[in-house]
Order: C-alpha cells, then sequence, then structure tokens
C-alpha cells in the first residue's frame, strides 16, 4: 500500500480470503432482488405503482437523466436476461 491506495490484487487477494464477492456484484445482486420482490407484489400496491409511474415535466438542472429503472433495465440487458 503507497500513499494509502489500495492496488487492485490485494483487494482480490482479500476477497479471496474473506470468501466475500465484490461490492459491484453484491450491489447489482441487491438491486435485483429489490426489483423482483417490487414487480411480485400485488397490482395496487404502491411500490409497483411508483416504479411505473412518468413525472412529467422537466428535470432541474443537475438532477441526473437516467432513472434508476432505466439503470435496471440495461443491467439486465447487458447481463443477457430478457
Amino acid at each position: 500500500m503507497v500513499l494509502n491506495i489500495i492496488h487492485i490484487h490485494a483487494l482480490i487477494e482479500l476477497w479471496k480470503i474473506t470468501k466475500q464477492k465484490p461490492i459491484e456484484i453484491q450491489i447489482k445482486r441487491r438491486k435485483l432482488n429489490s426489483i423482483g420482490h417490487t414487480l411480485r407484489k400485488e397490482a395496487g400496491a404502491a411500490e409497483k405503482t411508483a416504479l411505473h409511474w412518468n413525472p412529467q415535466g422537466y428535470r432541474r438542472r443537475g438532477r441526473p437523466k437516467r432513472t434508476w429503472r432505466r439503470t435496471i433495465n440495461d443491467e439486465i440487458r447487458i447481463m443477457g436476461r430478457s
């Protein structure tokens, strides 16, 4: 470790020792679990309604143009799952 910078090789070795997956994989798995639970809810559930809600108007300056739903759809498409 030089200048408090951990090298990727050290991280990979640490993941092997602790038997954990990289944080990116854990985050994607949790996102997919969350979206799966939401999609299985009843038709009138607030979470499911919010997932398909499309606000009208424009975004203020500094707001992201990509929504969470679009990000999830892109990740699913990249993984080759429907």
